[in-house]
């Protein structure tokens, strides 16, 4: 669990780093991709502030899909990976344009970043508490947590050194 805190901490680093310089700074990063005139740019801006106002939510919720892969959870995890944009993000942008325009539009990804974080926080959460209770039990059986888990933090450690040895 250490790791997927670390993984997920240094996510929602990124995620609100992206998320300010996309807040503060659109224009200027808009101005890589050129500029089409006044008009343009007030859309792009619009856009890159609503659109891309969930980033934040999105890595923390992409580091936890990988976190379910890594403890043997594929069904969560394909859940959870398909949730932000089949379940939730295709849906709101058919139904909010209806009623609210292309602004409607544009708010679907922020809603469909808070849905799937929902939906993040309680699989993490079972996750956690499973984990919790089988540290708990190899307590009650004589078995130290601690060396448990930093025997499976040193599996994780194997395996990625596994991994790069074999690319």
């Amino acid at each position: 669990m250490k790791t997927y805190k670390l993984v997920a901490t240094a996510s929602a680093i990124v995620g609100a780093v992206a998320m300010f310089l996309f807040e503060v700074f659109p224009k200027e990063i808009i101005s890589i991709f050129g500029s089409e005139g006044e008009t343009y740019t007030r859309f792009a801006v619009l856009c890159f502030r609503i659109y891309l106002g969930g980033i934040l939510l999105g890595s923390i919720q992409k580091s936890s899909c990988i976190f379910l892969q890594s403890i043997g959870k594929p069904i969560k995890a394909t859940l959870l990976s398909l949730s932000r944009d089949i379940f939730f993000l295709i849906p709101a942008v058919i139904i909010l344009p209806i009623h609210y325009g292309i602004v409607g539009a544009l708010w679907s990804a922020p809603l469909a970043d808070i849905l799937s974080m929902i939906l993040t926080v309680i699989l993490i959460s079972i996750e956690y508490k499973k984990l919790a209770v089988s540290a708990s039990s190899s307590l009650e059986t004589g078995v130290d947590s601690d060396a448990v888990t930093d025997a499976v933090t040193d599996a994780d450690v194997e395996t990625d050194a596994d991994s790069e040895t074999i690319s």
